[in-house]
């Protein structure tokens, strides 16, 4: 059975959060890995925290969701850094803070960092978080969540608002992830409307995600296309978009597809 989270770095990442006015989450693939998808949207609702999902991580989140802010890789865009740099205590969960996303480590992120990872050889890597957590992340998540209702985070009543003139948690996070989509839909929308031949990658991507069922399996190859569907292609279940990894291993779309289709053929 994955490793228990340590109750002493669980409460003070609890402490942490408890005190964050502008928190920020970041899932990678260890999200998908542990079955965590649906505690890591519980746990972002409660915090009220945008969602930026790592390109191992894609998915992991909703990308309809109102806190889904993006997905990093490569070709993240100014805005959607931004976003993670102004926070004043950022929470990456089921991430190996790799080179590629990472841009080679450049991000300044808070120093008020927790990482929650399952393998502790990713601790470190490129930064020194405050809290470390090597446990499982859907555990994690869980008693976190946990700690910080015991600390009675809830939502502020609307005395407490018009006293503190501030806006609710949760309304406060979706608008800055609605800030950095809507940067970067602006961005791509002359790519996304093209309708002349040789038609652009992000407008291919476009008409299919238009005509596919939202539950249809979608594996994506190595490549620009691939960075390209990173970007502007919504996936809204971790089990339902196949992304080649660090190794980005050429090649890999058609076999998976084909994986894809046996395991699931009313996908």
């Amino acid at each position: 059975a994955p490793p228990e989270p340590p109750a002493e770095a669980v409460e003070r990442a609890a402490d942490l959060l408890a005190g964050a006015q502008a928190p920020a989450i970041i899932a990678g693939g260890g999200v998908r890995a542990a079955n965590a998808s649906e505690r890591l949207r519980s746990f972002a609702e409660t915090i009220g925290a945008p969602v930026a999902t790592t390109y191992k991580g894609k998915a992991t989140m909703p990308e309809d969701h109102p806190l889904f802010a993006g997905t990093l890789c490569g070709g993240t865009s100014p805005e959607l850094r931004a976003c993670l740099e102004s926070s004043d205590v950022l929470l990456a969960v089921g991430s190996d803070f790799d080179a590629v996303w990472t841009q080679h480590w450049s991000y300044e992120f808070p120093a008020d960092l927790i990482h929650v990872t399952l393998h502790p050889s990713d601790v470190g890597t490129g930064y020194d978080p405050r809290v470390a957590v090597v446990a499982d992340a859907d555990r994690t998540l869980a008693a976190i969540e946990t700690a910080l209702a015991d600390r009675s985070m809830t939502k502020p009543n609307e005395a407490e608002l018009a006293d503190r003139s501030m806006t609710k948690p949760s309304e406060a996070g979706a608008d800055r992830a609605a800030a950095v989509r809507t940067a970067d839909a602006e961005r791509t929308a002359e790519l996304r409307t093209a309708t002349e031949a040789p038609l652009p990658t992000v407008s291919a991507l476009a008409a299919l995600r238009e005509a596919l069922p939202r539950e249809t399996i979608v594996t994506a190859d190595a490549g620009g296309s691939r960075v390209w569907a990173v970007v502007t292609f919504p996936a809204y279940d971790p089990r339902d978009y196949v992304n080649p990894g660090s190794w980005a291993s050429m090649g890999l779309a058609v076999p998976a597809a084909v994986g894809a289709a046996i395991a699931n053929p009313d996908q």
